[in-house]
């Protein structure tokens, strides 16, 4: 490289010529901004987030200060980026926290730090004064070396520190050779400053000339600094970066083109409602089968090179800009995790409020439990009197369903299966219907529920012991109850229906869910009647198989019909009922025009209310009216993305005419001709 030596006196007060912009790589050459006391072990230093170095831009005032690069506007700050709240739960890299640039930020502040083969490299120090003829130990004090030493190190950057040697030297060709006929390789004189702080205002310094021993003890380095600092120099106003551990093989950079082109591909999929959290999550939950591997596989086959020039090339990429992106999961979650109890785990010093509310959390959890396993046994040993059983919906059936790419990229016929599982004779009866035939709310389940209690009161059954989550707007309202006195009042029977713990629901009835999604794993399923039979055989034992009850419009009935708010607003001793805190609800065959109710499953007494009486005309013996009158229409877009499917031949032919005469609607909300 050749160099311009610089002929021109060196003026003392005069700004440096060397006070140029230096840049960092913001992975390679992190600085994070530290305090001055930082601890030692660099396994435990805590660090803000790196960033470049910042811009070198001086005012219009003169600055003689040798150190300052920038008015001293070394000290880094954070990002603003990084201070960004996180949008997804994905573990992200923090290089702050890598141990080896932790032992970089210490190397480069002087500190003491362990390298890689576990020895402990101790902290520079200020070295010796010189003894030398040009006798430069008088013309700085200790304090003057002092404060030098601790301003070169605490500059924090190997960028800046090449740049305070260059800026506090000169190199000039030498002059003359007192060995002219054999080889010499120095071809440059250098001559060393220190600079000396004349008071406390910034940029009043002077210059002292010193030899190289004096400023390379000052400072606490050794000689191959000054042979770095000027190879790195341009001879311009450019200092090189620093290069320790880079290297120029796999640089792969995300860019905003890049972004772009997966988060339309992520946008694509269709993403799956929650059964559980819907209302309380705000994670995009897509199909189960598929995983960022799967998903970048086909990213490749789908992302189009003339609309997305720029596209991720490898998984890391791809897997990076998720995560950054979007708040993704690959199930529809369960509350297989009290949010409660994980939460008083999370409290490092809980108050004695606090650890009495767990403690009554659990012991309701237990009661729970234990009633159930005393109906269950109940159930058992009534020789057919009572059944013991619980309840719930499985999350949502597709169709056409499978491991078909295209399939994720559509909307699809939305099937519901509700599960009855009798805990004492270990039987599930499930009913199935789509979302043409009805809905999955209050009205669906006291259907169900009705259908169960009347084919089971006709083989004997006298007693009836429910148990269920604390959905409100499916299990736990007025409109089941309502079922459940029309049921009394019909077939003679009594019904108790109890609600688990909240966070603490899981039961019996999952393995049911378990089994089904298990044995469709591996299957294509285009029609709800193929589901009802997969169903129906998901069973690895064939001593019993699931129960399947294919669900008309004609079998939905509407129970909010019945409900009087001036009957079920108060009980028989006019106090206001709380529906949504009720724990047990119950309703007799000798008095079934009363309903019982409890707050706590540990209470001895019930509360009633009155819902009707026994004369002839009374609307608890009334024909139950029909939920639905006509089919239900599937939106629009919905409807043209299975014609597409069936268009491209995806759904098979033979299925191509149910699928055509689906009810659904045109973009103004009107039904179809078909129907």
């Amino acid at each position: 490289m050749e160099l311009t030596p610089i002929n021109e006196p060196l003026s003392i007060m005069e700004p440096s010529p060397f006070n140029v912009e230096i840049t960092a790589s913001f992975e390679n050459s992190p600085m994070p901004s530290m305090s001055t006391n930082d601890v030692i072990n660099c396994l435990n230093v805590n660090v803000l987030t790196p960033m470049p170095s910042p811009l070198n831009k001086h005012s219009d005032q003169k600055c003689n200060d040798a150190f300052c690069v920038a008015h001293e506007i070394w000290q880094n700050t954070v990002d603003e980026a990084s201070s960004k709240p996180r949008q997804s739960k994905k573990r992200k890299r923090n290089v702050s926290n890598w141990s080896d640039v932790k032992r970089k930020v210490l190397k480069n502040k002087g500190k003491a730090f362990i390298n890689r083969a576990g020895n402990v490299v101790e902290q520079k120090v200020l070295g010796p004064p010189c003894i030398c003829r040009y006798k430069c130990f008088e013309k700085l004090t200790p304090a003057n070396r002092q404060q030098i030493f601790s301003k070169f190190w605490a500059i924090s950057s190997k960028e800046k520190q090449w740049l305070f040697v260059v800026n506090n030297s000169t190199k000039q060709k030498k002059t003359r050779c007192l060995n002219r006929e054999g080889p010499n390789n120095r071809q440059f004189t250098i001559t060393y400053f220190l600079p000396l702080i004349l008071s406390d205002n910034v940029g009043s310094t002077d210059k002292i000339k010193v030899c190289k021993t004096m400023f390379l003890n000052t400072i606490g380095m050794s000689g191959k600094i000054i042979k770095t600092a000027w190879e790195k120099y341009d001879g311009g106003a450019v200092m090189a970066e620093d290069q320790r551990g880079r290297h120029q093989k796999h640089k792969r950079i995300i860019v905003d083109e890049m972004k772009t082109s997966v988060c339309d591909h992520v946008k694509a999929f269709e993403p799956i409602e929650s059964h559980y959290l819907r209302e309380k999550t705000t994670k995009l939950y897509l199909d189960g089968s598929l995983s960022i591997s799967r998903m970048f596989t086909m990213y490749k086959d789908w992302v189009d090179s003339e609309k997305y020039p720029i596209q991720a090339k490898t998984e890391r990429q791809y897997r990076d800009i998720v995560n950054e992106n979007f708040n993704l999961g690959f199930f529809c979650p369960k509350k297989d995790q009290c949010d409660q109890c994980h939460t008083y785990r999370n409290i490092a010093n809980p108050s004695q409020e606090q650890i009495d509310a767990f403690e009554q959390h659990q012991a309701r959890k237990k009661l729970a439990r234990d009633l159930k396993k005393n109906d269950k046994i109940t159930s058992q040993e009534s020789d057919g009197a009572t059944v013991s059983a619980v309840f719930d919906f499985e999350k949502v059936l597709t169709c056409p369903f499978g491991q078909v790419s295209i399939f994720y990229y559509k909307k699809k016929l939305s099937c519901f299966n509700f599960t009855l599982f009798d805990m004492g004779r270990k039987r599930a009866v499930c009913y199935m219907w789509d979302e043409t035939v009805a809905k999955r709310g209050a009205n669906e389940v006291s259907s169900c529920l009705l259908d169960f209690i009347e084919a089971n009161a006709r083989d004997g059954v006298r007693f009836f012991l429910f148990w269920s989550d604390n959905c409100p707007g499916q299990n736990r309202n007025r409109f089941v109850y309502s079922s459940y006195v029309h049921a009394a009042n019909q077939f003679h029977v009594s019904i108790t229906h109890r609600f688990m713990e909240k966070g603490h629901t899981q039961n019996e009835g999952d393995s049911v869910h378990s089994a089904i999604e298990n044995a469709a794993r591996t299957k294509k399923i285009y029609t709800p009647k193929e589901w009802q039979l997969l169903v129906r055989w998901a069973k690895n034992s064939t001593e019993c198989p699931y129960e399947v009850r294919d669900m008309t419009k004609d079998d939905f009935y509407d129970f909010k019909d019945r409900v009087s708010d001036k009957l079920w607003s108060k009980n028989i001793r006019g106090q206001k009922v709380k529906w949504n805190s009720i724990k047990e609800v119950h309703v007799a065959a000798t008095d079934p025009n009363k309903l019982c109710y409890k707050y706590d499953l540990s209470a001895e007494h019930y509360d009633t209310i009155a819902v009707g009486s026994t004369t002839r005309n009374s609307n608890n013996n009334a024909n139950l009216k029909k939920c639905y009158n006509d089919p239900l229409q599937i939106p629009f877009d919905k409807y043209k993305d299975l014609m597409s499917l069936c268009d491209s031949d995806i759904i098979p032919r033979a299925h191509h005419d149910y699928f055509k005469n689906i009810p659904h609607c045109y973009r103004n909300g009107t039904i179809t001709e078909t129907e």
